[in-house]
This record gives C-alpha cells, sequence and structure tokens, in this order.
C-alpha cells in the first residue's frame, strides 16, 4: 500500500548523523531524491547527511478537491510550531513538507516518525475526501430545500 511504502521509504532514509540543526544541509544544497508513488499521489525525500525532508503531492482530481486541500494545508502550516518536523512552506510544487534533523530521529524511537508520515499521508487524503463528500451532501440538501421553496 502507499502508506506503508512511504514508511518504508522513510525508515531507510532516516540514518541522519547531526549537523547544523539552524542550516540543514537538505535546506542549502541539491539533496539525493527517492519518489514514491500511488494512484494520483506522489511523496518525494530529498536525503541529506544530516537532515532528510519530505514532500508530499496529494491526489486533487478536481477543483472542488484542489480548494479543499489548499485550505486544509494552509491549516495545517499555519500550526507547524505545534508538529516540530512540519515546514511553514511547502517545497515548490508540492503540497505539504516535513523536514527531520538528526535531532528528531534521535528524540524518538527510530520507527516514531516513518509511521506517523507515513499515517499523516493515508489520515489526509480520507479527511480531504470525507470533506468533499460532506460538501457535496450540503449542496444537495441546500438545492433540495431551494427547489421546494420554488414549488418544483
Amino acid at each position: 500500500m502507499y502508506a506503508d511504502a512511504i514508511s518504508d521509504a522513510i525508515a531507510r532514509a532516516c540514518c541522519l548523523t547531526a549537523g547544523d540543526p539552524e542550516h540543514p544541509t537538505v535546506e542549502r544544497c541539491p539533496a539525493e531524491h527517492i519518489v514514491v508513488e500511488g494512484n494520483a499521489e506522489r511523496t518525494v525525500l530529498e536525503m541529506c547527511p544530516d537532515s532528510l525532508r519530505i514532500s508530499l503531492d496529494i491526489r486533487k482530481a478536481d477543483c472542488l478537491l484542489r480548494f479543499i486541500c489548499r485550505r486544509f494545508c494552509s491549516f495545517m502550516m499555519k500550526r507547524a510550531e505545534a508538529l516540530c518536523v512540519l515546514r511553514r512552506k511547502p517545497v515548490h510544487a508540492h503540497d505539504i513538507s516535513f523536514l527531520l534533523t538528526a535531532a528528531h530521529t534521535t528524540a524518538h524511537a527510530p520507527a516514531f516518525y516513518p509511521k506517523r508520515i507515513a499515517a499523516f499521508a493515508a489520515d489526509i487524503n480520507r479527511a480531504i475526501s470525507e470533506m468533499k463528500l460532506e460538501a457535496n451532501a450540503r449542496t444537495r440538501a441546500v438545492a433540495a430545500e431551494f427547489f421546494s421553496c420554488l414549488g418544483c
């Protein structure tokens, strides 16, 4: 499954060494890339010896999903301090990005971040799909009420 592939790729890439926590190497110079693709999703892992940047592209089949995705990602990124590995701005052409440093990987068990980020990728797709279904249900209810008022 896509979430398992993300978790495995992050776990393989999480062998980080200590470096400058203020200026991770992945932010300053080109890094080795690994791409994990699902049906309509894509995850890019950029690896350097002291940091790992994970960028997610979320499935957006239509304009409503694009709108919901943009708003949801904006909501999450405004709370980046609470989620210490979430970046405030995603990498260009991606929806949301995470930055792991050696300090993050030593603070928790080795499997902590791969599992959390993979679960986040699965949950964000599920949440956006649920929001679309709720928006469509509300639209149908409003349209039905509107037409009942017209006497149709």
